[in-house]
């Protein structure tokens, strides 16, 4: 098995981002897992991942969208996620579970996958509250056009924690700005 590095030691984009970045809540998880359950995790990315590149833009397993697709980039403020998030967390994780195709995972397992996914989440949400300034602005939704019409990527549990960290925060708002893209925060409430 090889070692992974814990979240926080993980190398983060920079601002703008000048090359491919990843965070994948499926690579953080999987070193968890038997060897016969490592697919199980890819099934996560729906809930928890983050590309970013020059560009392209990807959130969780939506197809990565040009950056001269998106329109832009609504900001929320950093408690206001995080509170939103952490509000319904046990509810949020249990939609988890039972994870896709996994009737085969033991409780054992799918404990374990719990457990990593509500550490990840809320240790995340204290490092961006501890790091960010009391009301900075972090992406909640990117407004893309397609080819026939208007989408929204809408970032998931693990996904919207990890926008919430400053140096993704201020790199995915860097990027956006670098390709001349609205970064727009809303009033009123979540």
């Amino acid at each position: 098995m090889h070692e992974v590095l814990p979240w926080w030691q993980r190398r983060m984009p920079g601002a703008p981002v000048t090359e491919p970045w990843d965070f994948s809540a499926a690579a953080l998880v999987n070193p968890l897992l038997p060897a016969k359950l490592r697919r199980l995790p890819g099934l996560l990315d729906r809930f928890g991942a983050v590309r970013l590149a020059p560009s392209t833009i990807g959130i969780d397993n939506a197809r990565a969208v040009p950056w001269t697709q998106v329109t832009e980039v609504h900001t929320r403020p950093v408690g206001e996620i995080a509170a939103a998030l952490t509000e319904d967390l046990a509810g949020q994780i249990a939609r988890l579970v039972p994870i896709p195709g996994a009737g085969f995972a033991t409780r054992a397992v799918t404990s374990r996958i719990v457990d990593a996914v509500s550490d990840l989440v809320t240790g995340m949400l204290r490092t961006a509250l501890r790091e960010h300034r009391e009301h900075a602005q972090v992406p909640w939704r990117i407004g893309c056009r397609g080819r026939w019409k208007s989408t929204v990527l809408s970032p998931g549990l693990v996904s919207s924690a990890v926008l919430c960290l400053p140096p993704v925060a201020t790199s995915v708002i860097a990027t956006a700005s670098q390709h001349g893209i609205a970064i727009t925060a809303p009033q009123g409430r979540l």
